[in-house]
């Protein structure tokens, strides 16, 4: 499945068309519940056979080595190529797209861009101490769909090729608008893989006449936590264009931009204004933390700081960027 999500479970081949793959792998026809000298071993007796359950087709093998009698079709691919699970659903995948042997999605706007691949894996302990001290628990993030991973392929612009990378540390899939943004918490040279464009606005749409705007997931997972629903750029110089602007912030009358309080956040901010004032012509205030031990609304909740509390004061006080004027678009 495309867009990041885990799609080693979402493989959407009929019956008929995974025999055909298997015959195609194994070179020999597939009949269900005959007798067959098992695939993934030197067997001199035909004990092993094929079944269909449940709109899978399995292969079972109560001489296995692994002592895994049962397994699924992409399981017996990628045990008979000598590759892991998600190496074999990759390779197949570019086998029954060959057009270029990429796949490629075509979007509304007719701009191509690369899926992302992901392999699920279960929450572990170590999740819950990376959330927790921000105050995002595991139903937080379940509610938001996203999830950790073990394991993610991307297409390299560069390379001209895929590439498979497996996760030495912590990682998650933050998915939207049918794409994904991986999210590599301990890696300091890449922290963010992403196929995702600056008009993929994140958050559900509220009511109100002020909206709050974020530069990040979890800086928007912490705000919304502490009682204060906003929406999340991509990065911080992520700015979409007016069209979405106007799809997405029409209705608002005043818009708050909170951003790094660090030269890079501060410009953002301002550059982002400028183009807010330019496209929906409306208030825009600027919320910084002027305590610089803490860069983001994560840094401070993450250090026992009450972040509602600190935004109701602010914004009392708050800079306004690119003057008071509001005019109808």
């Amino acid at each position: 499945m495309y867009g990041g999500y885990d799609f080693i479970e979402q493989l959407d081949y009929s019956i008929e068309e995974k025999i055909l793959l298997l015959e195609k792998y194994l070179e020999f026809p597939i009949e269900i519940e005959k007798k067959i000298l098992s695939p993934l071993r030197g067997d001199k007796n035909p004990k092993a056979y094929f079944i269909v359950e449940n709109d899978e087709i399995y292969l079972i093998d109560y001489a296995s080595p692994d002592g895994r009698s049962r397994k699924k079709f992409i399981e017996v691919i990628a045990e008979y190529t000598r590759t892991t699970t998600f190496e074999a659903m990759l390779n197949l995948r570019n086998h029954i797209l060959p057009t270029t042997l990429l796949p490629k999605i075509i979007t509304e706007t007719t701009k191509e861009y690369y899926p992302i691949f992901t392999t699920k894996r279960d929450w572990q302990i170590r999740d819950k101490n990376y959330w927790l001290p921000y105050g995002i628990s595991k139903e937080n993030l379940e509610e938001d769909n996203v999830f950790p991973i073990s394991e993610f392929a991307f297409y390299s612009r560069n390379r001209k090729n895929w590439i498979i990378e497996k996760c030495k540390s912590i990682a998650y899939c933050i998915p939207g608008y049918n794409r994904c943004k991986i999210y590599l918490p301990k890696n300091k040279d890449l922290r963010f893989i992403s196929n995702f464009t600056p008009n993929h606005i994140g958050g559900r749409h509220y009511d109100g006449e002020v909206a709050l705007i974020s530069k990040s997931y979890k800086d928007h997972r912490v705000l919304k936590n502490a009682g204060l629903k906003n929406y999340w750029f991509q990065n911080e110089g992520a700015v979409p264009s007016k069209k979405v602007l106007l799809s997405k912030l029409g209705e608002y009358k005043e818009i708050h931009l909170w951003f790094d309080n660090d030269k890079a956040g501060i410009e953002a901010s301002n550059r982002v204004a400028i183009k807010l004032r330019e496209c929906l012509g409306v208030i825009v205030k600027q919320i910084i933390l002027t305590d610089t031990r803490y860069k983001d609304p994560a840094d401070y909740v993450k250090a026992g700081k009450n972040i509602k509390e600190y935004y109701d004061v602010t914004i009392k006080s708050a800079s306004i960027l690119g003057g008071t004027h509001r005019w109808t678009v």
